[in-house]
């Protein structure tokens, strides 16, 4: 009878991040072209900073310049996001110009 039953799925309950992977997600927003890569390091960022994981001030720089010059919208969003999240007073500035 259980052979006839569909399988159920339980997607994981959060995701693992480990703060060695800090030094992965600057290195992947300064090298690499894929936007996708750099939308997922944002987002892995994000994380680090919203939870408290791990200090990604050292990122600053680089997610400014994707938040100013990347073409990418969602990775505009996703850098945007990350720098929110570590409570960047400094990156105010970039998005207000960049609104008017």
């Amino acid at each position: 009878m259980r052979m006839f039953l569909e399988p159920e799925f339980t997607p994981p309950k959060h995701r693992t991040v480990h703060p060695e992977h800090l030094p992965l997600f600057d290195r992947v927003l300064r090298e690499s072209e894929d936007s996708e890569l750099q939308e997922q390091a944002a987002v892995g960022l994000t994380t680090f900073a919203r939870e408290s994981l791990a200090d990604i001030s050292r990122s600053f720089d680089i997610l400014r310049r994707h938040l100013t010059e990347n073409p990418d919208a969602v990775v505009q969003l996703q850098c945007a996001m990350a720098l929110v999240a570590a409570d960047d007073q400094d990156s105010a500035d970039p998005v207000e110009l960049r609104s008017s």
